[in-house]
Parts: C-alpha cells; structure tokens; sequence
C-alpha cells in the first residue's frame, strides 16, 4: 500500500512543484491576499475580563488577524482558543529558549530605559527549542487553532531585544562588512548564526504539523535602518542594519528557512498631507524598508512582512483629534498597495490596538481610544489590494490540496481502518477524501484519521432523505431535516477539535446512476443547458438542482457560523462527466448526463456561486495510446473544453476554481508484480495538463481515486482501478524509483 500510494501522491504533489520562474503576480481585491492585522501587547498580562473584551472590540471592528505572543500553557491555548471563537487567528510571536545557566543581561532602566533584559542569541538552545515548539505545536493542532504566521523573535538586530549587544556599545549603525570583522559585530553574528538554527528546528517542528505545516515562518521584525545613516538618538544602543542583517542571514541559509521577512517600518510623522512629504515616506519606505524584499518565487529573497507599523498621537483627550494621524496611515496603506501589487508585501501588523495592560498611560501609538476605535484605526485595518499569485502560496492563501479518495471505510473492521489510516500516513498523505456517517462510527473514523494527521474532505453522500442509490429524488432533499442532522454532526467534529480541508455535498448529481431525478431507462443522451429549460426529462433535473441550491444555502449558513470550520471551503458535488459534445452517448443505450459545464452554468444564473467557494468535478481521461503524440493532444484539448472550462482563478467576478475530487486511469494487469508503465506515462501526461491551471489558480484540489477491494465490491469494480489491498500485499513497483525521478519529486 505505502509504495502505490506514495507513487501515486509524488506525482501528484509534482503539478504543484512549480519553479519559481514561472511564478506570476497580479494584483487582486480579496481577503485571501496581503494579510492586515495588528498587534494585541502583552495580552497574557491582561485578566481574563479584559481579554475578552478585547476580544468584543476586534470582532466588532472587523479585525481577523492579532500578532501576539502566548504562553505555552492553558492559558496561553485558551487564549488563542477564545481568540478563534471570535473569528481572530494568531500571528505568532515565539522565542528561542535558553538553558538555565546561559548569562542574562541585567534590565538597567536608569542609564537605559528601553534596553530589555534577556540571554545574548548565541545561547539560545536549539533542543530546548524544539521540545518547547513541539508542545506549544501539538496544542495548537489538538484545540484546532490554525495560526496567520509564525514570527520567531523580535528586532534581533537592536541592542534593545538582543543582549547580544553590549551596553554601552558604539552609539552607531553596524553593516555586514563589520558583522565580519569588526569585534563587536563578529560576536552579533554569532547569534544570528545561532538564530539559523532555531529556526531549522522551528522549520521542522512546523512541517510535522497537522495544522499549521502551512503557516508562514516571518523573520524576526528587524528594525528598518539603512547603512550610513546616523543613529536616531545620541545613546550607545548600537544597530545592525536591516541590508546587513539580511545580507549576512541570506549567506548562511535564512531563505531555506522562512517564508517573509519581518519589518518594523515607523515613517517619519512629519506634515502630513503634504505631497512632499509624503513621497520623502514612500521613497524611504521603498528604498530602506523594503530594499532587500523580493517577490514570492524569486531565485533570492522573499517578499516583506510589516509585523509592526504606526504612528504616535500623543493627544490624551477625549475625544481624541487623530486628523493628523489618519492621513498618515492613509497615504501609508497606499504605499502599501503599491508594494504588495508588486508581489513583494505580504502583511502589515500595525501597532498597536492597545496599550500595554501594565500600562497607566494610553499608548501613543494605539488604535483603540477612549472606548472607541479612532478614525486612523479605520484606516489601518481596511484590506489593502492584494497580489496573487499563480500558484497558490501559502504566504498569502490557500494551498493547493492533494489527496486520495477513501471509499467506503466503515466496512472495515476497526483494525482494517487503522491499518489503512497507518499506511496513508506513512505514504505521506495528508488529505483524504471520504464520507462521515452521522453516527459514532463516523465520528470515530473521523478523530482517528485526524490523530493521525489526515484531514477529511467531507464527501455529505446523503442528505435532506435524498438517496443517490434509492428512489428519493433530489428534488426530494428536504432543507430542515437535513440543517437538522448536520448541524448535528458537524458539532460533534468540532467538540473534538477536528478542522475539515473542504465540504462537498453530493456526489454525481448530474448522471443518471448517482440522481434518482433521472429516469430510467433514460434517452442515452447528453442534455443541454437548453434542455434544463425546455425539455420535460431536462425540467425534471433542473428542479432537483434548485433544491440542491437550497440545502447548499443550509450548508452555507451553518458552516459560516461553526468555530472551526467558518473558513473551510464549500464545494459542488463532484460533477462526473463523459468528455463529448451535448447530444446521443455512444455506449450508454439507456442511461443519460448533464454536462459539467451546463449544469454549473444552470446553477451559477441561479446562485450557486453566492454558496460555494469552488466546483468539485470528476474526471477519467480516456487511457488510449499511452505516449502518442495525438491521443495525448486529444486528453488535453477534451481536459479543456469539457472538464475545466468553467474553472476560474480565485476572486474572479464569474466562477470558481476547481477541485478534481476523482480522477485516475484503470490497469486491468491482475500479474504480481504488475505492469504498470502505460498508466505510470498516462498519470505523466495528465501532471503536465494540470499544471497551467494550478498555475492560473483555477485547480486548487486533486484527489486521485484509489479504491480498497474488497469482497462487497470486487464483484462490481474488479479490475476497474487498481486494488489497494493487492498492491499493497505482495506486488512492488519495480520502476517506482526511476518514474519518481522522471517526475521531479
């Protein structure tokens, strides 16, 4: 089992192996893109009243994103637990840990007021690191607490959170020639070396994750200063400025191991509104800030994440004047714009909401003002013109998601599904596509298969009483009964924690064999989109789509309002298809189809794009002529015109991407060991037709179909696909290793 599935997921997870050069950017309007948050100081420090009003003031102004720092305990958890019931996800700020006899710098707030206490970087111990990450990880997943980003450190390169720094030092701004040769900066890079090494583990500890493999690793928020420049006050609390600093971690591996740069950017204040001033911030922004962020993709370098931003209002009145201000943040968030439609901004933090709860004195610097969020706090958390790109980066949206179909797991023994479960995980899968029933067993299969790291993408077979193998037809589906027992279930998944990858109701609503509202026997034919209009068959159909919209309107609803599951997405019913023009079927005297482009065109005039976020259609490419040049054309030109036409890129005004929930080639060779070369070049052949529209972001799901044999069904399905359970018995794939590297995996 593990070697057919691991072949199989390999060259699959090889359409999303894009190379960076042939990444695009172009610029979106869209929640999925440049991530707008701000910062919550010190929250653990607050009581847990004023935690939670906090929590009341963000979700009422809109607010989806808190850069914050938690402990590892449960306070910490129930912090970000509480934090996710009111619709606000973490951007984590997390630190190295130091073994107790490391040296700790003295807080000396008489000569040095700002300069905070702590261990130099260069003790900081990448075991007691790891231990700590993989406990604070393993919490995370266990309450299904998905973080924005992961944010290791702050300002490493200032003397103020880096005790790295002497004090007194030199009172001046350090480059990567003195990280080098100079004393003092050859000790800073020291611990910048050591910081590469925390974040290997940190890396590690992420991609074990159930949850989280996918959030963004950010550089520590380095303070913005260029070389040269003089220090912004006439204390010896020395710098290492932000090209050096980056210089010298990019030389040593940092681009391996993040995913954006962390920046703290405070532009000068001065007369806003004033163009030149204005463009004196944006330039400096441009040319110091952002200088060494690059575009995701690129050969070196990563794009900009702005993990504190802001400026001061030291008016402590109420209410507060904050004209000033708003103008700054204003013209500010259009700098923003600029640089994030250019691929090379992936969030902006502001700082900060609050003031420190510690604090007797309002923040200068927050948003959140005499009960109330002011006018600059408006401004700075409206969404900025996002950029997306071709593939699907997990910087800035989702990620592209790669499975196998499960079928029909409950009629295995308990010790079967374990098994089964043990093997899919150890082949590296991570997502597989199957049913929930709603009653214990369902629930059950469903927290052992997310023990084991695999998410489920819920396949709702029946619903509402419709029955795709009865006599209930669709138009049948009642909408109550079916909010009824849903609702139910899906509380019961998220009481355990459980974050599902996608909901797709139905299956193959659109054939005659999995839709009861078609007769049988039927014409033999494939029914237009005229035909939903005019035709008595084709009428029939299309009232079971209009009730099909309704329960999606039901799933939509409790889905929006569920803790966990509020951002996962909602898909059609795999749409199954026969790749041929509307009109007579060859070979199917008796049982007839609607199109997948006439049935999505059907329901999008009456809404189904208000109730889903992508369209789940099936797909089992003819499987003549494997290496032939012209029936490979004909795969490619039919993927277009029949499967994937109405498939669009994210946020486009008309349409949704698409999901191909099931697709494979049979091999009918029951010899042990097989041969299995014409469907290793046939899989080959379908990576290279998927790719243009990964890259376009019009293909965000694949779930190849694999199906376990069993007695119950080797009398229906023999030979149709590849036995699970043969393969994985006694039969090697002798070419596995060879066709792995012709793939590129």
């Amino acid at each position: 089992m593990k070697k057919v599935l691991f072949l199989f997921f390999a060259a699959i997870a090889w359409v999303i192996n894009v190379k960076a050069q042939n990444i695009r950017v172009k610029p979106v309007k869209g929640e999925r893109g440049v991530v707008v948050g701000v910062n919550v100081v010190n929250p653990m420090r607050a009581s847990l009243a004023d935690q939670n009003a906090a929590f009341n003031q963000l979700k009422a102004a809109g607010v989806k994103v808190i850069r914050c720092g938690i402990t590892s305990d449960a306070k910490g958890i129930d912090y970000a637990k509480r934090a996710a019931a009111n619709g606000l996800s973490i951007q984590i700020i997390l630190s190295p840990q130091y073994l107790q006899a490391a040296p700790s710098r003295p807080y000396d707030p008489k000569n040095f007021p700002n300069m905070w206490s702590g261990h130099p970087l260069s003790y900081a111990d990448p075991t007691l690191s790891k231990v700590y990450y993989q406990s604070l990880f393993e919490q995370l997943d266990k309450n299904g607490i998905i973080l924005t980003g992961i944010e290791l450190g702050n300002e490493i390169n200032w003397a103020a959170f880096n005790p790295e720094f002497p004090l007194p030092g030199e009172g001046k701004i350090l480059n990567i020639h003195d990280l080098y040769n100079d004393p003092e900066g050859k000790q800073i890079a020291k611990g910048f070396l050591q910081y590469l090494k925390i974040l290997a583990v940190l890396k590690e500890v992420r991609d074990q994750s159930r949850l989280n493999r996918q959030a963004p690793i950010i550089l520590a928020g380095l303070v913005s200063a260029p070389d040269g420049e003089k220090l912004y006050n006439n204390k010896k609390e020395d710098i290492v400025s932000l090209p050096g600093t980056i210089g010298f971690l990019q030389t040593n591996g940092l681009d391996t191991l993040v995913d954006a740069y962390g920046i703290h950017s405070y532009p000068w204040a001065g007369q806003p509104g004033n163009p030149a001033a204005d463009g004196k911030r944006a330039a400096r922004f441009t040319s110091v800030d952002i200088a060494e962020c690059q575009p995701v993709g690129s050969k070196s370098g990563k794009p900009a994440w702005i993990t504190e931003w802001g400026f001061n209002n030291t008016d402590q009145n109420c209410p507060i004047n904050d004209t000033a201000r708003t103008l700054l943040i204003k013209q500010m968030m259009g700098v923003f714009e600029k640089a994030a439609a250019q691929g090379r901004l992936a969030g902006v933090t502001y700082f900060a909401w609050n003031s420190d709860p510690w604090s007797k004195q309002p923040d200068p610097y927050s948003l959140y003002r005499c009960n109330g969020l002011t006018s600059g706090g408006k401004e700075a958390i409206k969404p900025l013109l996002a950029f997306a790109l071709t593939v699907q980066h997990p910087v800035i949206a989702q990620h592209i998601a790669v499975g196998v179909n499960l079928i029909n797991p409950y009629k295995l023994s308990i010790a079967d599904q374990n098994t089964m479960l043990s093997k899919i995980k150890s082949a590296g899968v991570h997502v597989i596509r199957a049913s929930i029933t709603p009653n214990d067993a369902g629930i059950d299969f469903a927290q052992r298969a997310w023990n084991q790291g695999i998410q489920i993408e819920w396949m709702i077979y029946r619903f509402g009483g419709y029955d795709p193998f009865g006599h209930v037809p669709l138009s049948a589906a009642d909408p109550k009964q079916f909010r009824n027992s849903f609702a139910l279930i899906l509380a019961r998944l998220e009481a355990k924690g459980i974050k599902l990858t996608a909901f797709e109701l139905g299956n193959e609503i659109n054939l005659s064999g999995t839709n009861p509202e078609f007769p049988l026997p039927g014409k033999g034919i494939q029914l237009s989109l005229n035909d939903l209009y005019h035709d008595k068959e084709g009428q029939q159909i299309a009232k079971g789509y209009l009730q099909y919209l309704k329960i999606l309107s039901v799933l939509k609803e409790i889905r929006d309002q569920s803790k966990l599951n509020q951002h996962t997405p909602i898909l059609t019913a795999g749409l199954g298809n026969y790749e041929q023009a509307d009109g007579p079927l060859p070979n199917r005297p008796k049982g007839d189809i609607v199109s997948i482009n006439s049935t999505i065109e059907y329901m999008r005039a009456h809404g189904l794009d208000s109730l889903v976020d992508g369209y789940a259609v099936h797909i089992y490419p003819w499987g003549n002529g494997p290496g032939d040049a012209s029936a490979a054309a004909g795969r490619k030109t039919r993927l277009e015109n029949f499967d994937l036409q109405e498939c669009k890129p994210i946020d486009s005004k008309g349409g949704k991407p698409c999901w191909i929930t099931e697709w494979g080639f049979n091999n009918t060779d029951m010899n042990c060991p097989i041969n299995d070369t014409n469907r290793i070049a046939l899989v080959r052949e379908m990576m290279n037709n998927y790719r243009p529209y990964v890259r376009q972001g019009q293909l965000v799901g694949l779930f190849y179909f694999f199906m376990e044999q069993r007695p119950f069904i080797k009398k229906h399905f023999a030979g149709k696909y590849l036995s699970l359970r043969h393969a994985y018995g006694k039969r090697k794939i002798s070419n596995r290793h060879n066709i792995i590297k012709i793939m590129g995996t």
